[in-house]
């Protein structure tokens, strides 16, 4: 997603997003984030509203480290880490 925005490609980030959450991957709040920067830097601050609102119906977690679960909890019910976050199920 970085390297798509990085070049302009704010639409291809967005479908790498939602490629990841039809996939069933939670997504951590990184990935979101990276999406948020790019609509930012896009000009493009009413899509800002609805991307947080996906985040936090989506419970997005902080990044895992894909060592099981920690203090906070972000790995909880992880079954595998992936480079889109943790896979819930």
């Amino acid at each position: 997603m970085n390297a798509c925005i990085g070049v302009g490609r704010l639409d291809e980030a967005a479908a790498l997003l939602d490629a990841g959450v039809r996939a069933g991957v939670r997504l951590d709040a990184r990935a979101y984030n990276v999406l948020l920067k790019g609509h930012a830097r896009a000009g493009a601050p009413g899509a800002l509203a609805g991307l947080v609102a996906r985040m936090r119906d989506a419970q997005a977690r902080a990044p895992c480290s894909g060592r099981g679960p920690t203090a906070r909890g972000c790995c909880a019910g992880c079954t595998s880490s992936t480079a889109w976050g943790c896979k819930v199920g």
